[in-house]
């Protein structure tokens, strides 16, 4: 029993390590903000549900999956979206700024979160 309940406390603590060296890493690479539209949601193999997105950036066409968190969304929605640079198929839909329908990020996306959606942090 002893030998069971440390490998699952190895597996915890290793599983976290790793999740921290993977957010350290996604938060040193440049990123660019972009919209993104919800087109699905699904339900983990695990746990948790994930949100379907698209969004274009630099002319493309692009398709991805977040993980919707404590989040309600609907299809047709619009948020914003986190983009790494260098590693695009890493993008993040920002549940936590909705967008309109109407608002388009410039060809390159935006350098940092804009202004007027800015404001809304801390509602």
């Amino acid at each position: 029993m002893l030998k069971i309940t440390l490998k699952i406390v190895a597996f915890i603590f290793i599983w976290i390590i790793i999740a921290f060296f993977y957010q350290k890493n996604y938060d040193s690479l440049e990123k660019k903000y972009a919209v993104g539209c919800v087109v699905g949601k699904e339900t983990g193999l695990r746990q948790g549900f994930y949100v379907n997105f698209n969004f274009e950036f630099q002319g493309e066409k692009l398709t991805n999956t977040s993980s919707q968190e404590n989040y309600s969304v609907s299809e047709g929605e619009f948020y914003l979206v986190e983009i790494p640079v260098k590693k695009i198929n890493k993008a993040k839909m920002l549940l936590d700024y909705p967008v309109p329908d109407t608002l388009k990020a410039p060809y390159e996306g935006w350098e940092e979160i804009p202004e007027f959606l800015k404001k809304r942090e801390g509602n």
